[in-house]
Formats: structure tokens, C-alpha cells, sequence
């Protein structure tokens, strides 16, 4: 099992990480979606057959380093929110979805295995309490909880 430690409200906390899933094809709206979906058609990566997407990656996958070793110059990442599950609720934080580019057009789980994803170890988990999650209103619509 992979433990990471986080700063939550001043305090080390440890979360044990058992799954670690990426959402992909997400965005404030289908229009951004939809940009997107063509950003990425035009350097051939074939479009998704559902929106969004949920890909499963190794645990070991994840990290809080402060340096992140990919093979080549071809990965970007992408400032997302990072979701933890844990007994007493949900937390959120701030992370980096890498992908490599280069590999994209072969297939997108594949580029997504390809580099490690980073989410900040501190001031940036806090427990989510009442956020909304309806898919009018906020992350429902992203994670396709509703």
C-alpha cells in the first residue's frame, strides 16, 4: 500500500492510498471539453467514446516530490484538484495530471503510465465538507458522481 503525508489544517496527516484514479475529458463546461477533445485530435489523439473518462493507475504513481523524472521532452501536466477519500470525509488539494505527448496518439492510458503525477504535500488539503457536488453546480459534473 502507498501512504502519502499530508499537511490538513496545520497538522501531518497520513492517507493511505489504495486506488488512484484519473479523470480525463473534464472541464468547466462541454464547450472547454469539446476544445479540448480538438486540441488534442489535431496532434492524433483519437477522441473518447464517453465524457469523462476514468483512468486506473498504479498508486505508485503518485507523489509529492518536488521533482518529477519523465522519459524524453514530450509530457506536459495540467494543474488539477486532487480528491482524497478517507473514513471521515472527503479532502481536497492541488496536483499535476502528466501526460506523455508523445505516446498520446498510441493510446491515452498508456501516456497517462508513462510519468508520475505530483500533488502538493501541503497548504493545499482541506476537508470539503458541504461542496457542492450536483452536476448543475460543481465537481458531480467532473467526476461523474451524478
Amino acid at each position: 500500500m502507498h501512504t502519502m503525508t499530508f499537511d490538513v489544517d496545520g497538522a501531518a496527516r497520513r492517507f493511505d492510498v489504495q486506488q488512484l484514479v484519473i479523470a480525463g475529458w473534464t472541464g468547466r463546461s462541454r464547450e472547454a471539453v469539446e476544445r479540448h477533445i480538438a486540441e488534442l485530435a489535431a496532434i492524433g489523439v483519437r477522441p473518447p467514446r464517453t465524457i469523462p473518462c476514468f483512468y486506473r493507475l498504479a498508486t505508485s504513481l503518485l507523489t509529492s516530490a518536488s521533482d518529477v523524472e519523465v522519459v524524453g521532452d514530450e509530457s506536459t501536466g495540467e494543474v488539477e484538484f486532487v480528491l482524497l477519500s478517507a473514513a471521515d470525509g472527503m479532502y481536497v488539494g492541488i496536483g499535476s495530471d502528466h501526460t506523455d505527448r508523445k505516446v498520446e496518439p498510441y493510446g491515452v492510458t498508456v501516456s497517462k503510465q508513462m510519468c508520475r503525477n505530483r500533488c502538493a504535500p501541503s497548504r493545499s488539503v482541506g476537508h470539503c465538507g458541504n461542496w457542492p457536488t450536483s452536476s448543475r453546480t460543481g465537481i458531480g459534473s467532473y467526476f461523474g458522481l451524478m
